[in-house]
């Protein structure tokens, strides 16, 4: 039953005995028991390393109405001499564990990829499942035999996002043992530029992160953009998915007329909702509608008959508030913001995160298409223009992110 370093398995048949095998170093063992109907064996091995050796003993096993009994040993020394005592008529078989070896399987029902892994200590792994846009790579430190990891695709209801953070979908990464038999973890989610355009999002705010039991933690990430991707080091499975940091931002109004926007991308824009941080401080919004050339509104004491329900992100507002206030924002970065204007008055607001709100820059989209923009200070109680004919007689220098704004338009266009 002596091993040589070309073999790759030995197998012997014996009758209440004891075999012996000798198994060259820097290889994966796997020993096999087969055949017995009931009864023990006990595995007694030697290291050898140079002229001394090393005894390793392992606990007796149990072998019920035939069930396979396994041994995995890696050996690293100068050989090991294994002796394999029975006390019944059984099967022994010896086979050295690939070094690496990989196979996965999609489950399409449970949206599930399985990956089956053997692998000898100090490998590195790259496990990529294509249908879910996820890889992981991972070192490992000890050695492995058919272990399982499985990468599912999860419903984004399954897990409150209240915030709006996460993007595409959430993915449960599941292993029974491999948590503690790998290190140097990498996890990798690829993203599509057509969805972060849908989402008005710029791919250097992406990050990914992990769900604790409560709620989605950021975990800090690099964003590759020559290979889509986003990876960050990870220290356990767990549900992972894209998402974007939340962003505060906040508007100060004044008792009286105001004019605001949304200036970050918000979970919830439906009225009351989106006004929720100043509810029982104003009366009325308002918002031009330049399309239908007619003014909508909104009421929270008669919502019923208001036809402003939702507010939109890039649009000014009018407010009546009751009292000072300040109304709070949280959401995503809306770095790539288009807003369709007709021709006349608009009515628009910019976004948090324009790298210059001076003007004319911030409005260099439709230099030449516009002549005039107002904002009402509240504060002042006093209208303020700017005019690209007139900058030098022009009182608004700069726009605000969180601030409404009317614009004539002299040609149909987008900002």
């Amino acid at each position: 039953g002596n091993f040589t370093n070309n073999m790759t398995n030995a197998s012997l048949l014996f009758a209440n005995g004891k075999e012996i095998y000798i198994l060259p170093p820097s290889h994966n063992y796997t020993v096999t028991v087969t055949g017995l109907d009931n009864g023990t064996f006990a595995f007694i091995t030697k290291e050898v390393i140079g002229n001394s050796s090393k005894e390793i003993s392992f606990e007796n096993q149990t072998v019920l109405n035939g069930t396979i009994a396994k041994l995995n040993y890696s050996v690293n020394a100068s050989e090991l001499v294994l002796f394999v005592d029975l006390e019944n008529d059984g099967f022994v078989d010896v086979q050295k564990t690939p070094d690496l070896f990989i196979s996965s399987e999609y489950n399409a029902s449970e949206k599930a990829t399985t990956f089956n892994i053997s692998a000898s200590k100090g490998k590195h792994l790259l496990l990529e499942s294509d249908e879910h846009g996820v890889s992981i790579q991972m070192d490992i430190n000890k050695s492995l035999e058919s272990e399982e990891l499985t990468i599912a695709s999860k419903p984004n209801e399954l897990l409150k996002d209240q915030d709006g953070r996460i993007i595409g979908g959430m993915f449960d990464i599941t292993s029974q043992n491999l948590s503690n038999a790998i290190e140097n973890t990498s996890l990798r989610i690829y993203f599509s530029e057509s969805t972060l355009n849908e989402l008005l999002l710029n791919r250097s705010t992406l990050s990914i992160y992990w769900w604790n039991s409560t709620d989605w933690k950021e975990i800090n990430s690099t964003v590759d953009s020559t290979f889509d991707m986003v990876e960050a080091n990870v220290s356990h499975f767990s549900y992972y998915a894209l998402g974007v940091p939340q962003l505060p931002s906040w508007v100060n109004l004044t008792d009286g007329w105001n004019m605001f926007g949304v200036p970050v991308g918000i979970a919830n824009y439906s009225l009351p909702d989106a006004l929720s941080s100043i509810a029982g401080s104003y009366d009325w919004v308002f918002y031009f509608n330049a399309t239908t050339d007619t003014w909508q509104y909104f009421n929270p004491s008669m919502p019923q008959f208001s036809d402003l329900k939702t507010l939109e992100a890039g649009r000014g507002y009018f407010i009546q508030m009751t009292d000072n206030a300040t109304l709070n924002f949280t959401g995503t970065m809306l770095t790539s913001l288009t807003v369709s204007l007709e021709v006349d008055w608009n009515m628009f607001a910019p976004p948090l995160g324009l790298t210059n709100y001076s003007l004319p820059t911030a409005l260099n989209s439709i230099a030449g298409s516009y002549d005039w923009v107002f904002y009402f200070n509240a504060t002042s109680d006093a209208w303020i223009f700017y005019n690209p004919s007139m900058p030098q007689f022009s009182a608004l220098k700069t726009l605000e992110a969180g601030r409404g704004y009317f614009i004539q338009k002299i040609g149909r266009a987008h900002v």
